[in-house]
Formats: structure tokens, sequence, C-alpha cells
């Protein structure tokens, strides 16, 4: 890559070769320092996106265990009410049953 060049004295130039060497050399590093700081902002870009992710799924998994929470709750509620609407069922049954037989030994009683 070195070039030599002979100035008017004669002499080597090895300097114009070695300036081209440098401003090739910035070249690279202005080129490699651009593609850096464009994956630097990728990486930055994706970094905001996961931390809104991870925001996102901690609101999700709070929404959750109020879901939950109101679920169980709700199913207690429709246990009690079931349990009470049995009790409220077995109570008329036996409360018409012996109203029958109470009907039904009034009408023997007579007969």
């Amino acid at each position: 890559m070195t070039m030599s060049n002979k100035n008017k004295n004669g002499k080597t130039n090895t300097s114009s070769s070695f300036n081209d060497a440098v401003i090739e050399l910035e070249q690279l590093d202005i080129g490699a320092s651009s593609k850096l700081q464009r994956e630097m902002a990728k990486v930055s870009a994706l970094s905001r996106q996961l931390e809104h992710f991870a925001n996102e799924n901690q609101q999700l998994q709070t929404l959750l265990k109020q879901t939950q929470h109101e679920l169980e709750k709700q199913m207690k509620q429709n246990l009690q009410l079931q349990r009470r609407q049995t009790r409220q069922a077995k109570t008329e049954n036996r409360n018409a049953v012996n109203n029958e037989k109470t009907r039904n030994s009034k009408k023997s009683s007579r007969n």
C-alpha cells in the first residue's frame, strides 16, 4: 500500500501514501462509528420496547390476580345462593308433604 514518490530533490516521499492510508482509516473509522451508532440506536429501541412489554406484563398480571379474586368471590356467592335455594326447596317440599299428610288425616278422620 505504501507508494514511494520522488520529490524534486530526488528524495522518496512516503508522506503522501501515509496520508492516504490515514484518510482511509479515518473513513473506515467513521463508517464503523456510524454503524455502531445505528446498532446502538436499535438496541436502545429494543430496550424501550422490552421495558414497555415488561410494564404491560405487570399490568396484565395485576389484572389477572384481580379477576381471579373476583371470580373466586363470585363462585363463593353462587355456592351460598345455591345452598340457600336447596335448603329452601327442601323446606318447601317438607311443608308440602306435611300439609298433604294433614289434609289426608283430616279427611280420614271425617270418614
